[in-house]
């Protein structure tokens, strides 16, 4: 297996990349697994702009290296793609998603228009070129919480009449915005599914 170091120490997030890399063939490790320390400042203006931030920073301590980061968040039609770029902050980063989501429902109660979309933008870094992959994954704000999978917002974000959170792992990983980046890398690196 190849080796990837995915620019996070999210624990839900290296599960996910896990199970989505590991079938094309990809070892994906964490920077804490790898040793390095390393969280810049989300500066950019988009998904793609942080993504690139969080890989140069990993690149520069180790350029030999096959590098992956993404950013990426909860885009809400009717409050204008917000969170977006300030869903994991929106509200405070101490505040916990079950009550973010609370207040999302709360906020949308009487709205008709509840399309919302997640989108996740990767960078590959791989000898010192970096690539760009962009994906989304499009359903609607449900009513209520609903599931015990996934994480953040998943418990809200109902697709073909079910939260991402009530899906299997694979069922959401044959859907979701980060498969969906991630296999467009995985096929750039020469891999199959």
């Amino acid at each position: 297996m190849k080796e990837i170091l995915l620019a996070t120490n999210n624990a839900h997030k290296l599960r996910e990349a896990r199970a989505i890399l590991e079938p094309f063939g990809f070892f994906v490790i964490s920077l804490a697994q790898a040793g390095i320390s390393s969280n810049p400042e989300e500066t950019g203006e988009s998904f793609a702009q942080n993504a690139l931030i969080k890989a140069q920073a990993v690149a520069a301590l180790c350029p030999k290296r096959t590098i992956l980061a993404d950013d990426s968040g909860l885009c809400i039609e009717y409050f204008n793609g917000y969170p977006g770029l300030y869903s994991s902050r929106f509200l405070g980063e101490d505040t916990s998603y079950y009550e973010k989501n609370e207040i999302v429902l709360r906020l949308l109660r009487d709205v008709k228009n509840r399309h919302a979309w997640y989108t996740c933008a990767a960078v590959l870094y791989q000898s010192g070129e970096y690539r760009h992959f962009e994906a989304q994954c499009h359903g609607e704000i449900g009513f209520r919480q609903s599931g015990q999978n996934g994480f953040g917002f998943d418990p809200i974000f109902v697709v073909n009449n079910h939260s991402l959170a009530e899906l299997s792992e694979s069922q959401k990983n044959q859907m979701s915005h980060r498969y969906l980046a991630f296999r467009e890398v995985a096929e750039a690196l020469g891999e199959k599914i």
